[in-house]
């Protein structure tokens, strides 16, 4: 019984090594076996000797947003979501406000509730 058993594991060790080998031969396209595929590519145009660039300088705005990460276990929903705000003013009056009424401290440039 133990030597059919190991007759049969050896044979399918065997076979489990020829399909890796032969898996892992290299492979070649059909285009690269012809010999004459490199008269049939036309030349690429040449390169040009120098490109002029025109930087025409854009308008850059800072857009300000505002990230709230809310959870609420009443209703067992979790979230983030964000606004976009025009300037710091109307950023630092939202942010003010929202923290004012919902009781959060400030922690460096976050506002987070304490822990009971």
């Amino acid at each position: 019984m133990h030597k059919k058993l190991r007759s049969t594991c050896g044979f399918a060790l065997l076979l489990i090594i020829a399909a890796v080998a032969f898996g892992q031969r290299p492979r070649t396209s059909p285009s690269q076996d012809s010999p004459d595929n490199s008269t049939n590519m036309p030349t690429p145009p040449p390169a040009p000797a120098s490109v002029k660039a025109k930087y025409e300088g854009g308008v850059k705005t800072k857009v300000r947003y505002l990230t709230l990460q809310y959870s609420d276990p009443d209703s067992n929903v979790a979230g983030v979501t964000s606004f976009k705000l025009d300037n710091k003013d109307i950023l630092d009056s939202v942010l003010f406000t929202l923290a004012g009424k919902a009781e959060l401290s400030r922690r460096g440039e976050v506002f987070v509730r304490k822990k009971p």
